[in-house]
């Protein structure tokens, strides 16, 4: 991605608490525009799922998620199409 001209981090569970906060801080100031993010961060439950990707989007700019799931985890799935209703495309590769 970086060789395609694009500014890219990522957050895994295993990075320590400086180098998570300096990335937030990246995410906050727009130093980068793509944020890949373990499962470790991204929630089970749905509201706090719907929460973190929400934040996509922030103070006025357009954002986009994208979560890659397997075939174990549709049934996150379906509890999360049914509070966002059609705001989810489902592709299926």
């Amino acid at each position: 991605m970086k060789e395609l001209g694009f500014k890219v981090e990522a957050l895994q569970g295993e990075q320590g608490q400086r180098k998570r906060e300096a990335v937030l801080r990246g995410i906050r100031e727009g130093a980068f525009n793509i944020l890949v993010a373990t499962d470790n961060l991204l929630p089970k439950d749905t509201d706090s799922y719907i929460h973190r990707i929400g934040r996509t989007g922030r103070a006025g700019r357009s954002g986009r998620a994208y979560s890659i799931m397997s075939f174990g985890e549709a049934k996150y799935l379906h509890s999360i199409l049914k509070r966002v209703k059609d705001r989810i495309e489902i592709c299926k590769d």
